[in-house]
C-alpha cells in the first residue's frame, strides 16, 4: 500500500493560541508554529516565501475591516 504524503499545516500567529495548536496535534496533524520558526514582527513578505519553500500549507484568518 503506498502511504500518503505527509501534509505540514502552518500556524499564522493569528491562529497561533494554544488550543487550535493542541487540539490539531492531537489528532496526529504536523503543525508548525510562526514563531516558533519566524521572529514575532516578520512581515508576511517575508516568511511566506520561506514557508512556501517548505511545502507546508498556511492556516489562517483572514481579517476583514
Amino acid at each position: 500500500m503506498i502511504q500518503p504524503q505527509s501534509i505540514t499545516f502552518f500556524i499564522d500567529r493569528c491562529l497561533g493560541n494554544r488550543r487550535i495548536v493542541e487540539t490539531l496535534r492531537a489528532a496526529g496533524i504536523t503543525i508548525k508554529i510562526h514563531d516558533e520558526h519566524f521572529d514575532k514582527g516578520a512581515q508576511d513578505v517575508d516568511w511566506l516565501p520561506e514557508v512556501g519553500k517548505m511545502g507546508w500549507v498556511v492556516l489562517y484568518q483572514r481579517w476583514q475591516d
